[in-house]
């Protein structure tokens, strides 16, 4: 039987860049790993258009609803348990998050079916190795993940390139509104922090170059010393230096910059587009201004 004729309910959940291969989720059991006849449990593969081969990820329980029974109807309804979080653009890393049990490396307490929040994976499409990212500098495990900037912003947009274009780098954060971390090799290292006392600090991921080398993020916290006193600055982050710049500062306009959105960063990151209240430069008055630093 052909494994792709059985995918009777299932759904993309996204691609590499150059359309190799996807990350999908099916009911079907398309591989001697993956579960079958479960009524709860969705196959997460990825897809290569190569040789339209299937390769196994991991199996994502539905989640249970407050009532403590399944949620009724179609399988097609669990199939959102998995989300997209982005991948290396040869597809050799898929990144996603699930609200089901512990998969893989993940933290022990959820394991199989069970409630809580996403935790976010890198699937090494090479190696086959399916790693939790949600690790916090020191080792331990957080509760709970995702990729940075998929849920902070208000319009429902997904920022731009939490994954680096190679897979090495994945920027994420523990909960929709906290603080970022970087995720490199088995480690992750704290981006939003203050630097007058080392502390982590809220702020809304909005992008990073091709190669996560910077960073973008919002924070109405005072990151650096020449930060405004009030509203949302607008900070980049050097991955290889681990320095924060505030590229917002107070000068003139003793309200702040007040960050709106990020329009769009450059795949280099050497120019990155943005809405903000603040008057940050000659010709501007306050009120919303597109900028360009």
């Amino acid at each position: 039987t052909d494994p792709a004729a059985e995918l009777v309910t299932g759904k993309v959940l996204g691609a590499s860049a150059d359309l190799s291969r996807q990350l999908i989720a099916t009911n079907a059991a398309l591989t001697p790993e993956a579960v079958e006849n479960d009524n709860a449990a969705v196959n997460i593969y990825v897809h290569n258009g190569s040789d339209d081969s299937f390769q196994y990820v991991a199996t994502s329980h539905a989640v249970l609803n407050g009532g403590g029974t399944y949620t009724d109807g179609p399988q097609g309804q669990f199939l959102f348990q998995a989300q997209f979080a982005g991948a290396s653009a040869d597809g050799t890393h898929f990144a996603f998050s699930t609200r089901s049990g512990a998969l893989g490396t993940s933290p022990d307490g959820a394991s199989g079916i069970g409630e809580g929040p996403p935790k976010l994976y890198d699937f090494d499409t090479t190696t086959g190795q399916l790693s939790y990212v949600g690790v916090l500098p020191g080792g331990a495990p957080s509760p709970g993940s995702l990729a940075a900037g998929v849920q902070t912003n208000n319009s429902g947009e997904v920022a731009y390139r939490p994954v680096s274009e190679n897979g090495s780098r994945i920027y994420w954060t523990p909960s929709s509104k906290g603080a970022i971390y970087l995720h490199e090799g088995d480690q992750s290292r704290l981006v939003s922090e203050r630097q007058s006392d080392n502390s982590a600090q809220s702020a809304d991921f909005w992008g990073a170059s091709a190669n996560g080398t910077f960073a973008f993020i919002g924070s109405s916290a005072t990151l650096t010393s020449n930060a405004s006193p009030a509203g949302s600055d607008l900070y980049q982050y050097n991955a290889e230096t681990s320095a924060l710049t505030d590229l917002t500062p107070d000068s003139t306009d003793s309200s702040g910059a007040n960050l709106q959105q990020v329009l769009g960063v450059s795949e280099d990151g050497t120019f990155v587009y943005f809405l903000a209240t603040g008057n940050l430069a000659s010709g501007a008055v306050r009120g919303l201004d597109a900028q360009a630093w």
